[in-house]
């Protein structure tokens, strides 16, 4: 099975001969197609696009290379593949939006920052000569690059969950009980009312208003209202017991 599938891409590839490869900016993942991208050879379009590489295809039977072509050392070829793969990425950093949340981004994202520390390491190793024409090049891209590291190395930690708000029905069902209660111990006859008690329970009350007004601030002005009728009440019921 494996040898016919990949017969079937053989064939695929081959009826369009050359292969297409790109950066997907919103991916950061490596594209390739045997068809060009829109964008390919439109010089307006291309100016906001991914570079593209070209890989020309050399399928069975295809002429040898001209005995007068130069011929290109397998160092030399390999330095050149680099270079273009790492100018490649970047045009690609270059053109990421300044607001990147990089700590947020996928793992193809993360993916090019390595595959570009990687690439411009071995080559600083075999083009030591270029290295300043690289880091002139890079000085675009390095605050870009700074924040992409910067996130790899120190990453936020996962957001905590929020802390789980009273409900405000259910915050309003204890607000009115510690309501009644305030009540109920005022309109006791003496001396089962008790002051300490009361007092107690006007705290209680007092701290459920504020965290209801808090959920709920639309409501803060009628349960005011309610408040001060109820301590009114306590006001009056301690006048008539004297």
């Amino acid at each position: 099975m494996k040898y016919v599938l990949m017969s079937i891409l053989f064939i695929g590839f081959s009826a369009h001969a050359d292969l297409y490869r790109w950066v997907d900016r919103e991916t950061g993942s490596v594209r390739f197609s045997n068809t060009p991208p829109p964008w390919f050879g439109d010089p307006e379009k291309e100016r906001g696009a991914p570079a593209v590489e070209v890989i020309p295809y050399r399928g069975p039977g295809a002429p040898p290379r001209s005995a007068a072509a130069p011929e290109v050392s397998p160092a030399t070829a390999r330095l050149a593949n680099l270079e273009t793969r790492w100018a490649s990425l970047v045009r690609f950093f270059a053109a990421l939006p300044p607001t990147t949340d990089f700590s947020r981004a996928g793992t193809g994202l993360r993916q090019q920052i390595e595959a570009y520390q990687g690439l411009s390491a071995e080559l600083d190793r075999l083009d030591p000569a270029g290295t300043p024409r690289r880091r002139a090049q890079e000085a675009g891209i390095f605050e870009t690059l700074r924040r992409g590291l910067e996130a790899q190395l120190n990453p936020k930690p996962p957001a905590q969950p929020a802390a789980e708000l009273v409900p405000p029905p259910q915050a309003e069902a204890r607000w009115r009980q510690a309501l009644q209660q305030v009540t109920a111990i005022a309109e006791r006859p003496e001396p089962a009312r008790s002051m300490p008690e009361l007092q107690d329970a006007l705290r209680t009350l007092e701290a459920l208003h504020v965290e209801l007004n808090k959920l709920d601030p639309n409501g803060a002005a009628a349960r005011e209202r309610e408040v001060q009728a109820t301590l009114e009440r306590v006001r009056r019921s301690f006048q008539a017991a004297r």
